[in-house]
């Protein structure tokens, strides 16, 4: 996976979204379709971060820099995690204050 190149400008808005995967789905199922799909949005600019917890990979955090709700929401419905593995997503706006992201 790429790494952002900058912070992003200022101005800015930054959403997380967190999801999980059903105990009965098997985490690595399509992981090629979502690494080039998280790769696509870091080449885009929209992606700040993205992984999945160390003590879990049934759960995972992405970091998105983009305008609105609505575009984040896209972005996770899209996402083959949650579209094809039918994992559970949950959106909030996020406010860094310290850091690389400001």
């Amino acid at each position: 996976m790429l790494k952002p190149e900058k912070a992003d400008p200022k101005g800015t808005k930054y959403f997380r979204y967190t999801y999980e995967l059903d105990e009965s789905k098997d985490p690595n199922e399509g992981k090629e379709e979502r690494l080039a799909y998280l790769n696509g949005l870091l080449s885009e600019g929209k992606l700040r971060a993205a992984g999945t917890y160390e003590n879990s990979p049934l759960a995972g955090l992405t970091i998105l820099s983009v305008p609105s709700r609505e575009d984040a929401e896209a972005i996770a419905k899209e996402d083959p995690i949650v579209k094809n593995n039918g994992a559970s997503y949950q959106i909030i706006e996020w406010d860094p204050k310290f850091g690389d992201f400001k």
